[in-house]
């Protein structure tokens, strides 16, 4: 079995890596503001909210779900009416 020399790792290799990772990086990293992760959130949240992703959302789920489609309409529907019955009741 031959043995190779660059195989094995000395003290003085060794040493040299440790300090390698020990150096500090000679350029620094920006580090993005609050207002930069606000205003990215508030544009995803801008996009995901517009009125042509919510009609394509309950387009797609009625074509490949419509039952689910159709319970969860009856379930919103379930809910405003309950509103306004305790509203109604409260105006009595």
């Amino acid at each position: 079995m031959e043995h190779l020399q660059e195989n094995t790792l000395s003290q003085q290799t060794v040493a040299r890596r440790i300090g390698e990772w020990l150096e500090p990086t000679t350029s620094r990293m920006e580090v993005p503001a609050a207002a930069d992760y606000f205003s990215g959130f508030a544009r995803a949240v801008v996009q995901t909210l517009s009125p042509s992703s919510v009609r394509g959302f309950f387009r797609e789920l009625d074509a490949t779900d419509p039952v689910l489609s159709r319970l969860g309409w009856c379930q919103s529907s379930r809910r405003w009416l309950c509103l306004f019955l305790r509203l109604w009741e409260r105006r009595l």
